[in-house]
């Protein structure tokens, strides 16, 4: 019997579900850092017991000359938002946010490993404490007013905007890569 998740009926809105809804965040962080992937590949799943129809597990792929981005959401994870993360990793050193936001009152915090020190952080690994979060959305909204309002230069590029919407597209099935 399939398991009834209002969740799911949401995600059946959208073609590419968890990937367009959720996914397209880190999609869109991830091209700000690393430019248009050279490839892509996606695996839009539905997990045992939810609806056939609704990709509500879902994985990426963006391949890049030199480095490989992952990202993966999946609406039954158990305390799922405990396991939301980013992490990079280079050669000179790493940096972990996990998890990813948080909104318990506690400070979000983030693991910073440095193969070399710096003039600020020695070698090694420390944890940098981020503040606390209070609302999730409140600085970027009044960012936005800025923008809106001709107070401030918007931080992106139409040509940004335009990538992370193609490639998201493509995760999602709707857009082949050139």
């Amino acid at each position: 019997m399939a398991v009834t998740h209002r969740y799911q009926d949401y995600l059946a809105n959208f073609e590419g579900g968890i990937i367009f809804n959720l996914l397209c965040h880190l999609i869109d962080l991830t091209v700000l850092m690393l430019g248009k992937p050279h490839g892509i590949a996606a695996f839009p799943k539905a997990t045992r017991g939810a609806r056939a129809d609704v990709t509500n597990n879902g994985l990426i792929v963006m391949d890049y000359p030199h480095a490989i981005a992952t990202l993966h959401a999946c609406d039954m994870q158990p305390r799922g938002i405990e396991y939301r993360r980013l992490k990079i990793c280079g050669t000179k050193g790493a940096v972990e946010l996990s998890p990813l936001e948080r909104f318990d009152g506690n400070p979000l915090q983030m693991r910073l490993t440095l193969r070399e020190g710096n003039t600020q952080y020695a070698a090694g690994t420390h944890c940098v404490d981020l503040g606390v979060v209070t609302d999730r959305y409140r600085d970027q909204l009044l960012e936005f007013a800025e923008i809106v309002n001709g107070l401030k230069e918007n931080p992106y590029s139409y040509e940004h905007e335009r990538l992370v919407h193609e490639t998201l597209l493509a995760a999602c099935g709707r857009l082949k890569r050139s």
